[in-house]
């Protein structure tokens, strides 16, 4: 007779096995749609370029295209100002969780004045009866597309890059409000000036899944969706039994983000929705210092807190994981927080992840 133990080894070892596979195939066909979306934003200006939105708004090069819209540059006429304009994609704009995202981002850029967030600026309706957003326009390039080109970040600029997003999201949740969709593609790194004081300058983008701390007025379709990014979800935006999303879950991914720069690979690394969601739950990643020798080995302290499967395990402020990152760095990290994270151990896992 076969026992229990035996079936449930076999089936997670088959389990394991599957997103292996599913990941190698992710990591070609994601390259090459990353290449293919590139070369169609440079072969085409965009379907609404040389247009004049509300006779204010001039808009000319297509600036990215995402599901929920498309991004331009645009010159508002009136005093020459340059802004971005982003409009919801036509099949999108009459009804449903689509325009409820929109508006949404919208009410919070509005709700968090913080400087690391792009202004709101203007909003409007095209004359298709499409919805527009004016924002801030930024110079620069997203973090996925810096990391895409270099690989990783120097620990410098790690260490800025968790120090800006720390008080943007304190920010951000002192406000009421929860991200709940941090990745690379949503942090801006803005174009080095000589002004410049540190070694990068920040900005948290695209709150269009945000919702409000306390739950009020939130009016999307969640009950059968994950809401989040394959590699950055947390494990209680996959399974509520684990914990409640909150300010928590933002500190989840920004350890994801940090992982992700300081050591050239996901802590997640499966791009597969199914396998993505597996992962959140039930694996941990390997510790940064195992992939990077040059990795202080007390940066894997305070990952394992940050990554930690149960909310109340993490972090309490996005301040400390950025304090506490700078001292794993610096060789300054307290004993306190070793013990502390050997205290938590593998508490909800099955498995160690080679990152890749």
């Amino acid at each position: 007779m076969v026992s229990i133990d035996l079936v449930f080894v076999m089936t997670f070892a088959f389990a394991n096995t599957i997103i292996r596979v599913l990941h190698e195939k992710d990591q070609a066909l994601g390259a090459a749609q990353r290449e293919l979306e590139r070369a169609v934003e440079r072969a085409s200006p965009g379907r609404l370029s040389g247009r004049t939105l509300a006779g204010r708004y001039r808009l000319s090069e297509l600036l990215g295209s995402g599901g929920m819209g498309e991004v331009y540059a645009a010159i508002e006429v009136a005093n020459r100002r340059a802004v971005a304009v982003k409009v919801l994609h036509p099949h999108l704009g009459s009804s449903g969780d689509p325009l409820e995202r929109f508006r949404r981002e919208a009410e919070i850029a509005r709700r968090v004045a913080a400087r690391r967030i792009p202004a709101m600026i203007d909003h409007g309706i095209t004359e298709d009866g499409n919805p527009f957003l004016v924002m801030e326009r930024l110079k620069g390039s997203d973090l996925a597309a810096v990391l895409r080109r270099r690989e990783r970040l120097t620990f410098a600029e790690v260490v800025d890059l968790a120090h800006q997003l720390a008080e943007i999201l304190e920010a951000v949740h002192a406000a009421g409000v929860i991200h709940r969709d941090l990745k690379p593609q949503n942090v801006f790194l803005m174009e080095a000036t000589e002004a410049a004081t540190e070694a990068i300058d920040v900005r948290l983008l695209d709150f269009g899944i945000a919702r409000m701390i306390d739950g009020a007025g939130d009016r999307l379709t969640e009950s059968a969706a994950v809401i989040g990014s394959p590699g950055y979800l947390a494990p209680e935006q996959v399974d509520a039994r684990i914990g409640t999303v909150g300010p928590h879950t933002d500190l989840f991914a920004l350890g994801a983000i940090a992982y992700r720069a300081l050591t050239g690979c996901h802590a997640f690394p499966s791009r597969h929705p199914a396998a993505a969601i597996y992962e959140a739950v039930h694996l941990t990643p390997t510790p940064p210092s195992q992939l990077d020798t040059g990795l202080p080995a007390d940066v894997d302290y305070v990952v394992a807190l940050a990554l930690a499967k149960r909310p109340s395990d993490r972090y309490a402020r996005a301040s400390e994981f950025a304090r506490d990152l700078e001292a794993a760095l610096t060789g300054t990290l307290p004993e306190q927080v070793r013990v502390r994270a050997r205290s938590i151990g593998d508490v909800g896992t099955e498995h160690t992840l080679t990152a890749a």
